[in-house]
């Protein structure tokens, strides 16, 4: 009771301004997420300023966005200095550690998180800690969370691709508190016990049984554990396809969404038997109990999904909202949406790398916006209607398309999932264990109600999607002209906010004028793919590997490129050979973007291919292309590679695909034009390839390797790179230095890095 009576002193000073205060220490936040290094710890003075600046009211904002700024410093300094140090990577290591996590399937085994203590190399002690993540591929144990185990690991730091348009995965570990990837060698795992750690995700693991034993080999049961357990591992490409055409993946990630609608339930539930306590209600208000009730269901629900990012940030907002209540604030208000903010971010400032975050958020703020005034649009219609639109400019920004029907699709599959299948879900979740028969009976609802909706949405995914890539700037008046557009009847000039929409709709990222010619290799692992532009059309010469049934170069790297870049169709598809890491993309690309001409040098293995010859050339705006290998058809393997020159007044390229040093021999002894600017070195500087007479014959300025961070063919060979080194070449490796981006302009010729170009301080050098 002393502490409520203090809350109540202090709560209505500290929610004074706090809508300025928490967007200030955002900016703050935000203002560290955007260096490439984190500065030195000087700037712990800052701190000196903290007096000054809290004297004057008016200053006050600067001293949060500084907090802000020195917080997430702080934060990020302590996960930066738990790195697995480069000496040990590939390196055989023993850990010990627990199982941190609900263990996911994969196409190949396992995968979990191991919190590490102890790390050994050769016998001796390692200075690491933290969280590892983890794959099993030939051991058939499955690992159990809270478990201690002993593995013999091969590890490597935090490491993606790094592609403009593609996903910032190194980002998305930094996220997580992950410090290192890694497998199980074979034979290397061994069981210590278990501990009494991470009892809530023994808890999920064994509802995650249960609910597979009651559900089996039913279509729906893995939607019903992701919607319950916040368990994705088990959804297939399919259905994946199915959520983003319709815009409803958000259903199957437990966040704000759903945690809200568990604590509304909850509050309507424990208010309605509250008010039926007699003298309880006049001690207690009803509402303070109902928020109680509702804060405990949030986090019983949260805790079924493992505490994960997305369910925290939905939790503090939870708590909030109750917190609003206890001290008899408005639960809708901005206050308590900026309170919510300033918790999210004290909690884990990192958050801010993700989507989740901002889409969260702005979903919250806009349904305020629609609330605000006691406007119709407070019908459910008219909310979603404002969610729709004001997310429309930051999901472009992030996954560069929207679906035209998610807006009717959400209208009914929110509610139905919200009210119907998730209720069921949990109800049956908690009964399973003490009553098997009654909770299996509730999940077999949940599901068949799921499986009606499932119905709805497949014939849903048929409608039209819209892929746009907008100029990141165009994105801030995009966002000012709908909140303007939506607001309050009455408004002076609503139509002018439409005004604001025309950047973002007409602006198209920059393309080559005619002429030039623009060349990235992208950086695709241990494979190859490079695309070239001209004024007018797109040429893409192989599509990278493909790793698993579900992850592919395509889908991955190749295709978000293309999109950011507001590339619509492929004229020419060149597929060298038919090796994986040079075709696994292929499908990807092929049912996302039209593809006009399909050339290969495996024309066999690729019916609807043409061949490529020596001697076949074509120009796009005074561009000239032009094969040199192979003379002959019929070819196999890595001597089946086309090779493929691209002629500019300033320079050329020379793509070789995997040619070995006879085919190389063949092209000096033909005569053929070999010097170029730039070379994509074959077969990825394998020793195997680049024979002195190739290498002096090209003399590239530039040597472009297109290889795998570490991997384990030990491309390219030191000696291949001491070769072009010695020729003049500067050398350039996409798994250091991520995507090389060249344009042969009137104006001269540049290549950067986009690795140095995007680099942040949680990328590895």
């Amino acid at each position: 009771m002393i502490l409520l009576g203090m809350g109540r002193l202090i709560m209505p000073d500290f929610l004074e301004d706090m809508r300025v205060r928490s967007l200030a220490f955002l900016l703050g936040v935000v203002a560290l997420q955007t260096l490439p290094s984190l500065p030195s710890g000087m700037w712990a003075l800052a701190f000196l300023l903290f007096p000054l600046l809290f004297r004057w009211s008016a200053l006050r904002p600067a001293l949060f966005f500084l907090g802000g700024f020195l917080w997430a410093l702080w934060r990020a300094d302590m996960l930066l200095s738990s790195s697995l140090p480069p000496s040990l990577e590939k390196k055989d290591v023993q850990v010990e550690g627990i199982v941190a996590s609900l263990p996911e399937r994969t196409a190949r085994g396992m995968r979990f998180v191991l919190d590490v203590q102890r790390l050994t190399h050769r016998g001796k002690d390692q200075a690491f800690s933290g969280k590892i993540r983890l794959n099993t591929y030939h051991d058939a144990s499955v690992p159990r969370p809270g478990e201690h185990l002993l593995l013999d690991v091969r590890l490597r730091r935090p490491h993606g691709f790094m592609n403009p348009g593609g996903f910032d995965y190194e980002a998305w570990l930094f996220e997580r508190h992950i410090r290192a990837t890694g497998y199980v060698r074979k034979g290397g795992y061994r069981r210590l016990g278990t501990t009494l750690h991470y009892p809530v995700h023994k808890l999920r693991e064994r509802l995650r049984r249960a609910m597979e034993e009651s559900l089996g080999e039913r279509p729906e049961a893995a939607l019903m554990e992701a919607l319950i357990l916040g368990d994705r591992s088990r959804l297939e490409d399919a259905q994946w396809q199915v959520l983003r055409r319709t815009g409803t993946a958000h259903l199957m990630a437990i966040s704000g969404l759903h945690v809200g609608l568990v604590a509304g339930m909850a509050y309507g539930l424990f208010g309605f038997l509250w008010r039926r306590s007699g003298r309880g209600m006049l001690k207690w208000p009803v509402p303070k109990v109902a928020a109680s009730g509702a804060l405990v269901a949030a986090v019983a629900y949260a805790a079924l999904a493992g505490f994960s990012i997305p369910t925290q940030r939905a939790l503090i907002m939870v708590g909030a909202a109750s917190l609003a209540l206890l001290f008899g604030r408005p639960v809708f208000s901005s206050h308590t949406l900026a309170l919510a903010l300033f918790g999210v971010l004290l909690w884990d400032p990192m958050a801010v790398l993700s989507a989740g975050f901002w889409l969260s958020f702005a979903a919250a703020g806009s349904i305020l916006y629609a609330l605000a005034g006691g406007r119709r649009q407070g019908r459910w219609w008219g909310v979603q209607g404002y969610v729709t639109l004001a997310l429309l400019p930051l999901t472009l920004f992030w996954f560069h398309y929207a679906p035209l029907g998610a807006f009717g699709v959400n209208l009914f599959a929110i509610p139905w999932v919200g009210l119907g299948v998730v209720p069921l879900g949990l109800l049956g979740s908690a009964l399973i264990v003490p009553f098997p028969s009654v909770g299996e009976a509730m999940l077999g609802l949940g599901a068949e109600s799921l499986g009606l909706l499932w119905s709805c949405l497949s014939w849903c995914a048929s409608l039209p999607v819209w892929y746009w890539s907008p100029v990141p700037w165009t994105l801030i008046p995009a966002f000012i002209g709908i909140l303007w557009l939506l607001a309050p009847r009455g408004w002076p000039g609503r139509w002018a906010g439409s005004l604001l929409l025309l950047p973002m709709v007409f602006l198209r990222p920059p393309s080559p004028k005619p002429g030039d010619v623009w060349l990235t290799l992208l950086d695709v692992g241990q494979g190859l793919s490079v695309v070239v532009r001209t004024a007018h059309h797109t040429l893409v010469y192989d599509t990278g590997p493909r790793f698993s049934p579900g992850f592919d170069a395509g889908e991955a790297a190749l295709v978000p490129y293309l999109r950011q870049e507001g590339v619509k169709a492929i004229d020419t598809l060149v597929l060298s050979h038919e090796d994986n890491d040079h075709v696994g993309g292929t499908a990807s690309l092929q049912a996302q973007l039209p593809i006009g001409r399909l050339i290969s040098g495996a024309s066999a293995v690729f019916p609807d291919a043409a061949p490529c010859l020596a001697g076949q050339s074509w120009t796009w705006e005074g561009v000239r292309f032009a094969f040199l290998y192979p003379f002959r058809v019929g070819l196999k393997g890595n001597r089946a590679s086309c090779v493929l020159r691209i002629d500019h007044p300033r320079g050329s390229f020379l793509l070789t695909g995997d040619i070995g040093k006879r085919q190389e021999g063949q092209l000096v002894r033909q005569g053929a034009r070999l010097e170029s600017l730039v070379l994509v070195v074959p077969h990825h500087g394998s020793r195997t390839s680049s024979s002195p007479a190739f290498v002096h014959g090209v003399h590239p300025r530039y040597a472009l390797f297109s290889t795998g961070y570490l991997n384990r063919f030990g491309f390219p060979h030191p000696e291949v790179v001491e070769r072009y080194r010695r020729e003049g070449a500067k050398v350039f490796n996409t798994a250091l230095q991520g995507a090389i981006l060249m344009r042969m302009e009137k104006e001269g010729f540049r290549i950067k890095a986009y690795r140095e170009m995007a680099r942040r301080y949680w990328h590895s050098p």
